[in-house]
């Protein structure tokens, strides 16, 4: 079957609106597909709501930004219980911190004598800010030609603007997830180091799964992943982390054909 299990709207750091990925992702022949914003719900109704005309399924998920002794992880909740207020609670605060953040960020580059609308930036996003909003934002205003240009001259580590996000530890996300009946799993583990002693330390935590195909893995990599995930009695999921089209990064919505029966045991883990 046809799925995507990692995917961002324009709630989070997307560029489609939820309504446009479910329409993009039936076009390209998806039977499933998961929002999961970046500390955001909030797009998951549209997307339900959509899917009742195209007749695809919608996963309600999100994805959690945590930090482990300064590398950053992130944890995907699927199935997660989006509609609960104590949830949403507890989200908001992650929310804050982001805005937080972007202020901080903003101060920096007056630093630097490039002065961003405060105002215009909360127009460019409609739930979670980040720093790919104040990387557009730097664009419009012609300070860069690029997203890219933006990130690396100003934006990523080490950067002259650059500010970290206080962010939960991945045991927080995961006893987050689970708490709001949600299946914690972790996000393109390819990316990190260490990742197989990271993952064994977050089995203890609870986590209850992999993103074992991405297309930032090669075929190696998932191999790999796809073994630890099976001799850990860890499910296994695949995602684009699908942002839009103009990221080459991620733009590769629906490229899995994913077994069914790893949907199926992702769905049966729900309240485990």
């Amino acid at each position: 079957m046809k799925i995507d299990l990692h995917t961002h709207t324009n709630y989070s750091d997307g560029e489609l609106t939820p309504q446009a990925l479910v329409k993009q992702a039936v076009n390209l022949g998806l039977e499933t597909l998961a929002i999961t914003d970046h500390d955001s719900v909030e797009g998951i109704k549209e997307a339900l709501t959509t899917s009742l005309i195209y007749k695809i399924e919608i996963i309600p998920a999100i994805e959690l930004n945590t930090n482990f002794y300064g590398e950053e992880i992130h944890i995907l909740g699927y199935f997660i219980d989006y509609q609960n207020i104590k949830f949403k609670k507890e989200l908001q605060k992650l929310q804050n911190n982001r805005i937080i953040r972007a202020k901080k960020i903003l101060k920096k580059l007056e630093n630097l004598k490039i002065f961003l609308s405060w105002e215009k930036l909360l127009k460019s996003k409609v739930d979670s800010l980040g720093r790919p909003h104040i990387a557009q934002l730097l664009v419009k205003s012609g300070e860069v030609n690029s997203l890219h240009e933006a990130f690396d001259k100003y934006l990523k580590k080490d950067a002259p603007a650059y500010v970290p996000l206080l962010k939960l530890t991945p045991q927080e996300g995961i006893s987050l997830i689970l708490k709001f009946k949600g299946v914690p799993v972790l996000a393109h583990p390819q990316e990190l180091k260490n990742a197989e002693r990271i993952i064994l330390k977050l089995k203890e935590a609870r986590l209850l799964g992999i993103e074992a195909f991405s297309p930032r893995a090669s075929l190696i990599e998932e191999r790999f992943y796809l073994k630890l995930a099976q001799k850990n009695n860890l499910l296994i999921t695949a995602g684009s982390d699908f942002h839009g089209f103009s990221n080459n990064k991620f733009n590769a919505l629906g490229i899995f054909n994913f077994k069914r029966l790893y949907l199926e045991n992702l769905k049966t883990a729900r309240g485990r």
